[in-house]
């Protein structure tokens, strides 16, 4: 069944606040504890709380605006772990008090700004324990690290959770894609080449064309 994803009034208000948010707080920089902090006390990552279409509204209008900032951290990860732990164990995610890596270890995403880690195998997910964290360079300067692992506890079928974190993964794509179409649609606006802005070249404008297409 298609579910329905155009935004309503509280949804835009939602993405507006968010874009405002990362405008104001955002640096330079990457990932740092306090910008996570802050998104959370923002609320976002409380999104999903309810799994009914408005819901997925909000976690979508979120993601696309955080998406087309470069928004640094385990956004789709929260949303799945939020899904997937108790209530307890994921109040701390939720607060933004401690931030989860999600993948197959030995080597983990964001592992090395990690609290909590959850493996994922063929049919379920695991809480585990690890004791050591040697961090591993990227070429996209996100944390990764390989990880020691010395217990694991079974959380049960990942499946019920993985909608959310494919709803907040593609978001953020469209997101992040839109961002890029637009900056690279205002430098052809504002390089000139022979006398003219090169925007009105059909080699540039024709692809920017079909780009936006894709995305929408």
């Amino acid at each position: 069944m298609a579910l329905n994803l155009t935004f309503d009034a509280d949804s835009v208000a939602i993405a507006d606040s968010v874009a405002r948010f990362c405008a104001q707080q955002m640096g330079e920089g990457g990932f740092s504890r306090d910008l996570w902090r802050s998104l959370a006390d923002l609320g976002v990552l409380a999104l999903g709380a309810e799994l009914d279409a408005r819901e997925f509204c909000h976690i979508a209008a979120a993601c696309d605006a955080l998406g087309r900032a470069g928004f640094p951290g385990p956004l789709a990860a929260t949303f799945f772990a939020t899904g997937l732990l108790s209530p307890e164990k994921a109040e701390a995610l939720i607060d933004g008090s401690a931030v989860v890596s999600l993948g197959t270890p030995p080597l983990m995403p964001w592992g090395a700004v990690a609290d909590l880690f959850i493996a994922v195998d063929g049919g379920g997910g695991w809480l585990i324990d690890v004791t050591a964290v040697e961090p591993v360079a990227t070429l996209g300067g996100e944390d990764w690290a390989r990880v020691e692992v010395t217990g694991a506890y079974a959380l049960g079928p990942w499946q019920p959770a993985l909608h959310r974190y494919e709803l907040s993964l593609a978001a953020y794509q469209v997101g992040a894609a839109q961002g890029l179409l637009e900056r690279t649609a205002a430098h052809a606006r504002d390089r000139r080449q022979f006398g003219q802005s090169i925007g009105e070249f059909q080699g540039v404008a024709l692809p920017l064309g079909e780009v936006s297409t894709r995305i929408a």
